[in-house]
C-alpha cells in the first residue's frame, strides 16, 4: 500500500509521518535499512520550500525524476567538479526506490 493508492495529494506531515514510520527494506538491496533520522531528512531534501504545504503525487514524481537526474549530475570537488562515484550514483538509485516504494509509484 502505497502513500498515493487512495489519494491525489499528502500534506507535509503526513508525508514526514509516512517515513518516520516506516521500516520498510531498500529494494534491491538485500534486507539494508535506512535508520529513521535518514527517513525523516528525505523530506527535507527532495521536497523543497517550491512544493508547499501540500505534495501531489505529480510533485512527487517530479520529485523522483530529479533524483534520478541527479545521479548523472557532476559535483564540485575542491574547487573543481568531478563526476559520481559508482557507491554515489548506488545511494542516490537506492534512494530514489526507496521513496518509490513508499508512494507507491
Amino acid at each position: 500500500m502505497g502513500l498515493f493508492d487512495d489519494k491525489k495529494e499528502v500534506s507535509r506531515k503526513e508525508l514526514r509521518a509516512t517515513l518516520k514510520r516506516s521500516s520498510m527494506t531498500i529494494p534491491g538491496t538485500g534486507g539494508k535499512k535506512y535508520t529513521r533520522r535518514e527517513r525523516a531528512g528525505f523530506e527535507k531534501e527532495l521536497f523543497s520550500s517550491k512544493y508547499g504545504s501540500r505534495i501531489s503525487k505529480r510533485d512527487y514524481k517530479s520529485a523522483l525524476e530529479s533524483l534520478r537526474k541527479s545521479r548523472f549530475k557532476s559535483v564540485p570537488d575542491e574547487g573543481k567538479m568531478r563526476r559520481r562515484t559508482t557507491a554515489e550514483k548506488r545511494s542516490i538509485e537506492s534512494k530514489r526506490r526507496f521513496m518509490k516504494n513508499i508512494g507507491g509509484l
